[in-house]
């Protein structure tokens, strides 16, 4: 057994003390809570060291032998020690068996909610569900409806009156419509002034004044002030003789300068009147005004002045006004002139994005759908609103998931195609509305706006809108499916014009059939081209 500090066994000075030491230790095992300070005695020639701690040793062993010890005993001076004492930590006890089980502590706080996990792949294709019952018909003349025309269920537009009827019942139809045209708008801002338009016609001439009080010679008129052409210029007389020839004299109104002034104007991005940025600048050439400070400045007769506009940072040149309209200016000095310029601030696009089902019920943004500007700066959602230089082209992109489309665009945008241009002169809300389905664009060719012959869908009558990004040539409804879904097209020809009659289909359709048959697994195209003459179909 090994001791800490300088005592071990073998360093004993005898069995005695080397069997106390033993007793002295065994009783210390197991205790490692804390250490244990142990007395003993150094020897002072050979720096052996014994334990005294709790032993029964027999004198005089049973403390140090310290110098009068040795004196007093006569013992030999090699046994003189020194008392010392150590601090000393035994070895761990050996472990415990374990415990009862304790109780069941209370329960933790519920974590936090773990990311959501990618979206799982597309199940299979169900089942091809029974034909549904016959849908209803839109349809449409000039005028109010007939009693004899459609069925029960069916709707009415009179294009004339843009008044929609419907839905008819047994009684026939409704007696009044619903108006499809929406209230009168707020009478929008005046408009900047007009050009300053032609000189009338000169007036008859006034009645001959009073005799004047005479003058001593023509020399006299010399230097006085003039006004002619309607008193639009100014100048002075000047007199020239003819000394040479007829001994006349020449009476001329030499026009002095003309002044023009030049006053800066500023609206914000919405069009609110708003403070003059610094560092807005209008100069001219020939050069006489840079405004400011500069702002008038006075130029010969008849001369032609081109003003020109400097925009600071975060504004531009909205045009001038006055003797000027337009974004340029270039005025001819026959009399004073004054012009107005403009400045506006750029304006902030907002963009907002929603979805819809094919039940026309709100939903969620499907992932991947996105809107994106050029020039850069939005990237919606995440940055659904930027700012763009005042008067520039701002076209905006909506990326389409698998299985959606564009519905319709609102604000400065129209339509339903994926992208939507337009110019940034003022704040603006544009929106886009994607719905979860693919378009079918259905285009009929061949008949006029009266006529009734038509090409209808199985199913999905009440999604019919205007495809607008298609044009506007002919008749083009977009009608939008679940993938998957199969929709038959059956052409009916107007009975009542026998000489308009069924041509073809073309496009995701082909040849003279009644019926079409398309698949929407993807976006599709069909037209269907009615002629006059001799029906090619059965």
């Amino acid at each position: 057994m090994h001791l800490a500090g300088r005592v071990t066994s073998s360093r004993l000075l005898s069995s005695v003390i080397i069997s106390a030491a033993v007793i002295v230790v065994a009783g210390s095992i197991g205790v490692a809570d804390s250490p244990v300070t142990y007395n003993g005695c150094e020897n002072v020639a050979t720096g052996l060291t014994r334990l005294l701690n709790n032993t029964n040793l027999p004198p005089p062993w049973n403390k140090c032998l310290e110098a009068a010890v040795i004196k007093a005993l006569h013992l030999n001076p090699a046994l003189t020690e020194v008392p010392v004492s150590w601090n000393q930590q035994g070895p761990q006890g050996i472990q415990g068996a374990t415990g009862a089980k304790g109780d069941t502590g209370a329960t933790g706080a519920k974590g936090d909610t773990g990311a959501t996990g990618a979206k799982g792949d597309t199940g299979a294709t169900g089942l091809t569900g029974p034909a549904g019952a016959n849908g209803h018909s839109v349809l449409n003349g000039a005028g109010a409806p007939g009693s004899a025309l459609g069925s029960v269920g069916d709707f009415y537009i009179d294009t004339a009156a843009n008044v929609l009827y419907g839905p008819k019942d047994s009684g026939g139809w409704p007696a009044s419509g619903v108006s499809l045209m929406g209230p009168k708008g707020n009478t929008g801002a005046a408009g900047p002034p007009g050009s300053q338009g032609a000189q009338g016609p000169q007036g008859p001439q006034g009645p001959q004044g009073p005799a004047g009080g005479g003058l001593a010679s023509l020399d006299a008129l010399a230097g006085l002030p003039c006004n002619l052409g309607g008193g639009n210029w100014t100048g002075t007389i000047a007199i020239s003789f003819d000394n040479a020839g007829s001994h006349g004299a020449t009476i001329t109104c030499v026009p002095g300068n003309q002044s023009l002034t030049v006053t800066l104007a500023a609206l914000d991005g919405s069009g609110t009147t708003t403070k003059v940025p610094t560092g807005a600048l209008i100069t001219s050439a020939p050069a006489g005004i840079s405004c400011p400070p500069t702002c008038s400045a006075g130029y010969p007769f008849n001369t032609t002045v081109t003003l020109t506009a400097t925009a600071p940072s975060g504004f531009g040149f909205a045009g001038y006004s006055g003797a000027c309209s337009g974004a340029s200016c270039s005025v001819s000095m026959a009399g004073a002139r004054a012009v107005t310029a403009t400045f506006q601030g750029d304006p902030a696009i907002t963009v907002a994005m929603a979805a819809q089902n094919l039940d026309g019920t709100a939903t969620t943004l499907p992932l991947g759908a996105v809107v994106s500007s050029q020039p850069a700066g939005m990237e919606c959602p995440g940055t659904c609103s930027s700012t763009f230089a005042f008067n520039s082209a701002v076209t905006l992109t909506v990326t389409v998931p698998k299985e959606w489309s564009v519905l319709s665009w609102g604000g400065p945008c129209t339509g339903n195609a994926t992208t939507c241009s337009f110019t940034a002169t003022s704040n603006q809300a544009a929106s886009v509305t994607l719905i979860h389905g693919y378009r079918l664009a259905l285009r009929v060719q061949g008949l006029s706006l009266g006529d009734t012959g038509a090409v209808t869908p199985s199913v999905g009558t009440t999604l019919f809108q205007a495809c607008s990004d298609l044009g506007d040539v002919d008749f083009v409804d977009c009608v939008y499916y679940f993938l998957g879904d199969s929709v038959t097209l059956t052409r009916t020809p107007d009975g009542g014009l026998s000489m308009i009659l069924f041509h073809s289909w073309s496009g995701d359709c082909s040849g003279t059939a009644l019926t079409c048959v398309v698949t929407m697994d993807q976006a599709h195209s069909v037209t269907a081209t009615f002629a006059t003459g001799v029906n090619s179909g059965p």
